[in-house]
């Protein structure tokens, strides 16, 4: 932690009440009124289903006139699941934000009642040094506050809030910030709620068009593409820091789908189509190809191998029968030491049974990657394992282009060399396309630009989890 964050950890003094700041605007002020409007938009809202654990949504943040409807369509697949965390990540519209602020309140009140915040976790944010908390910004701030009533109809028991703004920074902030939150957050019943319009007073045929551009690039799940092609125009959103943000925690948190629950416009309520702006839902999910039981054991397989050959010994012989653990995947396991990489070894395709697979890429990641000495003795207790079990076969692909870091695992080969990201690495270092091809390239022991003529590509998904 920064002596800086250490300071202003010391000093922030959660206040008891952050009042509402555009109720009887946005959405009305009466308790009655205002759990009517709700409970109708919601009962409107017809989203396709998701039965996955949802872990992301990104909703408007307009008045409920204009973006209630759209806003339900995400909502409602709240209704009946547990939930006891809600992190809700907007912009600053009229404070000029810098970084990233958690609110300095212990609870947030609506015309519904009172919403408690996480104050725990928010101070825990601002000691790790990832988040500040600035006041100005979030005292007369919609972006959060819209957001709460809904909240407060769709989820019947009590939870927390976690009310962050984010403003401008690099990739670099949002990663670190999303990488500490999920690792706090971690084994909570948790959803995000990232809040954001999209396109503002546009003509409705250049909304339409431009709105297209920008939920295609957000459905590609690339934050360091979204935040390029925010500067360079090619997109257009106001929580685009937010966003980019609930992108990054997506992919820590192993998201593996996305999917449009509804756009629409101003247009659609105002019939006014000469300035329009645009709104969506969108909802991010990880399908769960094994259960917590299977999780467990494969990570228990791994670290009693490592073990077993640390002590001499030949790995545990397991009787399974479960029939996803003897499936024939590919597998990579990788091995984490105080944040660094420690071994990285993995089979795109296998002939053995899944348990045995990770149990053979353990030993080889601990012990035969070439780029690190074998593991010690004194090590094993400082490590961390994560197994990557692949989801679909590698297959080619046409062009470079149709590669989408974060979503795909690539492979390059060209004139008998041959290198394989797995589908985190670029999100991790915050890397983009070509910058992820360059490494590649290197890794195969190529030069940085071999990647733009002569190479094959071939790409494959993976289903993550960790100790």
């Amino acid at each position: 932690m920064s002596m800086m964050a250490f300071l202003l950890s010391l000093f922030v003094a959660f206040q008891p009440m952050r009042y509402p700041a555009v109720s009887g605007m946005f959405y009305p002020s009466d308790p009655k009124a205002l759990r009517d409007l709700v409970d109708t938009l919601i009962a409107k809202a017809n989203p396709p289903k998701i039965e996955d654990n949802l872990l992301v949504l990104i909703v408007p943040h307009a008045g409920y006139r204009y973006s209630g409807h759209v806003a339900a369509n995400a909502f409602k697949l709240l209704e009946n699941r547990d939930i006891d965390l809600v992190v809700l990540l907007g912009p600053s519209h009229r404070y000029p934000l810098r970084g990233i602020s958690v609110a300095p309140f212990a609870s947030y009140r609506t015309p519904l009642g009172t919403i408690e915040v996480d104050t725990a976790l928010a101070s825990k944010l601002i000691e790790s040094g990832v988040a500040d908390s600035v006041k100005n910004a979030h005292v007369s701030e919609h972006s959060l506050e819209v957001e709460l009533p809904f909240l407060q109809r769709v989820l019947k028991k009590d939870f927390k809030i976690l009310p962050v703004l984010v403003g401008y920074a690099r990739p670099e902030k949002y990663r670190d910030f999303a990488q500490k939150l999920v690792e706090l957050i971690r084994g909570r019943k948790a959803i995000v709620i990232v809040s954001t319009d999209l396109s503002h007073y546009r003509p409705y045929d250049e909304c339409v068009r431009i709105d297209s551009i920008t939920i295609s690039a957000i459905l590609s799940m690339d934050p360091v593409e979204l935040y390029n092609g925010y500067f360079e125009k090619r997109y257009e959103l106001c929580g685009i820091f937010a966003t980019v943000t609930g992108l990054f925690v997506a992919h820590e948190l192993n998201a593996s789908g996305i999917k449009l629950l509804k756009y629409a416009n101003s247009a659609y309520v105002t019939k006014d189509s000469s300035r329009v702006v645009g709104y969506s839902a969108i909802a991010i999910y990880r399908k769960e190809l094994l259960n917590e039981d299977e999780r467990m054991f494969l990570l228990k397989v791994a670290r009693d191998a490592i073990k077993a050959r640390l002590e001499g010994k030949d790995p545990p012989n397991y009787k399974v029968t479960d029939p996803k653990l003897l499936e024939r995947r590919g597998v990579f396991v990788t091995i984490m030491k105080n944040g660094m990489l420690r071994g990285c070894i993995g089979r795109h395709i296998s002939d053995k049974p899944l348990w045995r697979t990770v149990q053979d890429m353990a030993i080889a990641a601990a012990f035969h990657d070439p780029r690190f000495p074998p593991l010690r003795a004194d090590e094993f207790d400082d490590i961390k394992i994560k197994i990557s079990v692949y989801t679909s076969k590698p297959h080619p692909i046409p062009s470079y282009k149709d590669y989408i870091p974060g979503m795909h695992g690539i492979i390059l080969v060209k004139n008998g060399h041959q290198a394989t990201y797995l589908p985190e690495v670029p999100i991790e270092q915050c890397w983009t396309r070509e910058e992820t091809l360059s490494h590649l390239s290197v890794k195969a022991g190529l030069p940085p630009d071999a990647w733009k003529s002569g190479c094959s590509f071939y790409v494959y998904t993976t289903y993550r989890f960790s100790e």
